[in-house]
């Protein structure tokens, strides 16, 4: 058990100290190994060892803004691709407002309404994070349900609820780009048990949609929902981002 926190500390749950990992487009990740089907487990999945969307290997850069570079890492490693990048709050907040209407024009290409629509719901990141579950990348958690705000004790969401997090990708040279947006939407019992009836979309920096839980390339995105069912019990398969990044609870 202590091993197996260990692993997950370093690779999922303190996203703060892990780098910013890269996307590529639509047809990036064709040949990427899937996350084997995961258990249900308090502490969550080692995502780390997979190459899939979330944690690509290798991949390129996309929708790069050269008017949102960060200027202390221009400055301090230019033209530098890797990670980790740790950002202040000061660059994230930067960084992100530079990129939101790149992220709108970017997402809108996939005609997926939910795409459009999560940028009038209530935002519950008071700044851009690291996250270690989407592939290193800066996020932020939208949802159109208030009981999201309540967090782990949110309990049993209720069919229609929708949560959106659009990504950032970050570069140790100062780089930033549009990164892909993650959806999850409740639906009606019955739609999927084995994905606790959530439905899974992700959407590319070119606007492609990756794939959809039941629907198009839905064997693509099984690896969201077998992350997922790690805290599919307690938590109604909702991982929460970081204390010190929440808006307070309703």
């Amino acid at each position: 058990m202590n091993s197996y926190r260990g692993r997950l500390l370093s690779t999922a749950i303190t996203p703060m100290l892990v780098g910013v990992a890269l996307v590529g487009g639509s047809h990036a990740y064709a040949g990427a190994k899937q996350l084997p089907t995961a258990k249900p487990h308090a502490e969550g999945v080692n995502v780390a060892q997979a190459c899939n969307p979330c944690n690509p290997c290798g991949a390129a850069a996309a929708g790069i803004n050269a008017a949102c570079a960060i200027p202390r890492l221009v400055a301090a490693n230019p033209g530098a691709a890797g990670g980790p990048v740790k950002l202040t709050p000061v660059e994230a907040k930067a960084a992100w407002d530079c990129m939101m209407p790149d992220l709108r024009e970017a997402y809108a290409k996939s005609g997926n309404s939910l795409a459009v629509e999560f940028v009038e719901w209530p935002v519950y990141t008071t700044v851009a994070y690291l996250s270690g579950l989407h592939g290193n990348r800066y996020v932020q958690n939208y949802s159109n349900d208030k009981a999201y705000g309540q967090y782990e004790k949110a309990g049993v969401m209720p069919a229609e609820t929708k949560v959106a997090k659009p990504s950032i990708t970050v570069t140790n040279g100062g780089e930033v780009g549009v990164g892909p947006l993650f959806l999850m939407e409740k639906m009606r019992e019955g739609f999927n048990p084995e994905s606790g009836d959530w439905r899974y979309t992700m959407i590319m920096p070119d606007g492609a949609v990756y794939g959809t839980t039941n629907g198009d390339n839905t064997e693509l995105v099984q690896f969201c929902a077998d992350c997922h069912s790690a805290v599919a019990e307690d938590q109604d398969n909702l991982f929460f981002l970081p204390v010190e990044f929440r808006v307070g609870a309703f």
